[in-house]
């Protein structure tokens, strides 16, 4: 979510989207490493009573990329917004420094020209990163 925030407060929300969108619990195929009687069982009381469907998933996706400028910075859940708290402190201020520096430079493994684009993004404002 730090990510999140630090990029929301580079860009003008009205012209860039920066929402974190969650689609909560989803009945998929992803245990299908887990086997056994109790397993099967667990997986299948999960899947009828607590997860959602893939597509009630997608449509929680889709929805959080249509909202507003309001939305960017914020995290998109249950089909309302959420105020991202803000890491405390200095210590939380460098770790999401940190957090940054290491998502940019991933990126530039694969993508070298990151560092272009991201000196494009004003580092002085204040909208979402700093508050």
């Amino acid at each position: 979510m730090a990510v999140v925030k630090k990029l929301a407060g580079l860009v003008d929300p009205s012209e860039v989207l920066v929402t974190a969108v969650c689609p909560g619990g989803v009945a998929t195929n992803l245990s299908r490493g887990w086997t056994g009687v109790v397993a099967t069982v667990v997986k299948a009381v999960l899947n009828a009573l607590a997860l959602r469907t893939p597509e009630y998933a997608a449509r929680s996706v889709v929805s959080g990329a249509l909202l507003g400028s309001e939305a960017s910075g914020k995290l998109w859940y249950d089909d309302e917004l959420h105020e991202l708290s803000n890491l405390a402190g200095d210590e939380g201020e460098e770790l999401a420094s940190k957090i940054w520096a290491e998502v940019t430079e991933a990126l530039r493994r694969d993508l070298p020209e990151v560092d272009e684009v991201v000196k494009t993004l004003p580092e002085h404002r204040t909208a979402v990163s700093s508050h």
